[in-house]
């Protein structure tokens, strides 16, 4: 691995960069590398299925950098120190170099038919910067984020009179976490195509259920392959694999029937009552965006567009609950807000909003 080429404040302290073997982190064996800690029985081992509790364990044992060695001989960086994050990701963010979702890549590489690449979750360097340039002149751009407020707010308005229906004597809310994945799928569902997919419901739509599965099981199978030892699906259809196609391939079928919908189409049309175009129509209008990466982008979209946002949200919520003070500012100001503009929600609140959570957040730590 040569050298560590970022600068991290909380190892090199100004001086010159060092050797990245110099970097502590768990013994490497042979042909496995240091993936023998997550196959250890007892309380000393990584257990992938809780990374938080086994970056803990890496963060007390080693510091704030930690080198483990994967299978091949490629290296693994956990970077703890938040300015040392900061640094990392503003010198690796135009073109970052990531090894995650190989399975994934595999999948789409062996599928020219279907995929010009492995799409933005695997790909690295220029491919991933040309595919990221493109798609966030769609997803990115303000007015963009400003046209499909309404159709959000509509969603999460149907959400909260889902809660007060499913909430139990002793205030609670059985499954919370699966009703707020399916929230951010019905908002994902939306903004990308334009219609609702009965999401939000005490029973959620055959097809919005088996587009949550389908997700999950990508997930589960690409983080299995990812942190697994040998990658035999490189040569043989392991069981993982397997479950990885057939989630797949039911996620694409679901993109390329919107897209053929959409290509029928005279006119750009978009939700009734709304000026917002839908993410997937504006993504055909894109230069440079052939059909193969505009369901590619969707593809990636309705795979990885709901998990990272659910538990945030599940942490969010989980943290205020816990804190009266908090959550009487919030509710104070979501009020004023509300009524200052009759109760709609306008783009120029959030900013306001997010700040305002910020300093509560800062204040009631």
């Amino acid at each position: 691995m040569g050298t560590c080429r970022v600068f991290c404040r909380s190892y090199n302290k100004g001086k010159k960069l060092k050797a990245f073997k110099d970097i502590p982190g768990p013994t490497a064996l042979p042909v496995i590398g240091s993936t023998w800690k997550y196959m250890l029985p007892g309380t000393k081992r990584y257990n992938p299925e809780r990374l938080h509790e086994a970056a803990h364990m890496k963060y007390e044992e080693f510091g704030p950098l930690v080198r483990e060695t994967l299978p091949g001989g490629s290296g693994l960086l956990s970077v703890f120190d938040p300015e040392d994050v900061k640094s990392f990701l503003q010198q690796t963010r135009l073109q970052p170099d990531r090894r995650s979702h190989l399975a994934l890549q595999h999948y789409r590489l062996q599928r020219p038919h279907m995929y010009s690449s492995g799409g933005l979750l695997p790909s690295n360097g220029e491919e991933w910067a040309n595919l990221r340039r493109a798609s966030q002149a769609v997803f990115g751009r303000p007015d963009a984020v400003a046209s499909h407020l309404p159709q959000v707010d509509e969603v999460v308005r149907d959400f909260v009179v889902l809660l007060r229906k499913l909430r139990t004597a002793d205030l609670r809310v059985p499954e919370l976490l699966q009703r707020i994945k399916m929230m951010n799928l019905e908002v994902l569902l939306v903004i990308l195509f334009g219609e609702r997919f009965g999401c939000v419901s005490e029973h959620p739509s055959e097809q919005s259920l088996a587009l949550m599965q389908a997700g999950g099981l990508s997930t589960q199978a690409i983080f299995r392959t990812d942190n697994g030892p040998l990658r035999l699906y490189r040569y043989m259809n392991t069981p993982l694999y397997r479950q990885l196609i057939r989630s797949q391939d039911f996620i694409y079928s679901v993109a390329k029937q919107k897209y053929n919908e959409a290509k029928v189409l005279r006119e750009p049309t978009s939700p009734s009552g709304s000026s917002a175009l839908p993410i997937l129509q504006a993504l055909m209008r894109t230069p440079h965006l052939g059909e193969r990466e505009v369901i590619g982008l969707v593809c990636d979209a309705l795979m990885a567009g709901v998990d990272t946002t659910s538990y945030s949200l599940a942490f969010a919520l989980h943290h205020v609950s816990t804190n009266l003070r908090a959550q009487q500012k919030l509710a104070e100001e979501a009020h004023r807000l509300l009524t200052a503009s009759h109760g709609q929600v306008l783009f120029q609140m959030c900013h306001h909003f997010l700040g305002q959570r910020n300093g509560v957040f800062q204040s009631e730590q």
